[in-house]
């Protein structure tokens, strides 16, 4: 059950990010500027977390299967997957999500 909830987390973070709509999160104000732009240790953080969720095993990498439910991801696996190892490591997966948060 935890490990659903989490991939469905992760969906809808890659939804928004695929659509270009920035997730709700809460924004620290910057020290030097007062703004509220996160930064990028907290996104860093929420790829990490995203991929933990992602990778069920504990491999270090992202199979089919386990990206399977999210759509965006299993759509662009193939594309993503530069080994052809049939997983995503992390470097693959950061490129991947990289490209999506452009589009």
């Amino acid at each position: 059950m935890k490990a659903a909830l989490a991939l469905a987390a992760v969906f809808f973070l890659v939804i928004q990010a695929a659509h270009g709509e920035p997730a709700k999160k809460k924004k620290a104000p910057s020290a030097s500027t007062g703004s509220s732009a996160p930064s990028s240790a907290v996104l860093r953080a929420e790829q990490d977390k995203a991929f933990r969720a992602l990778d069920l095993d504990g491999d270090g990498k992202i199979s089919i299967a386990e990206a399977a439910g999210n759509a965006p991801l299993v759509t662009r696996f193939d594309r993503a997957d530069r080994n052809r190892d049939g997983k995503l490591d992390r470097k693959e997966y950061d490129r991947l999500v990289a490209r999506m948060k452009k589009k």
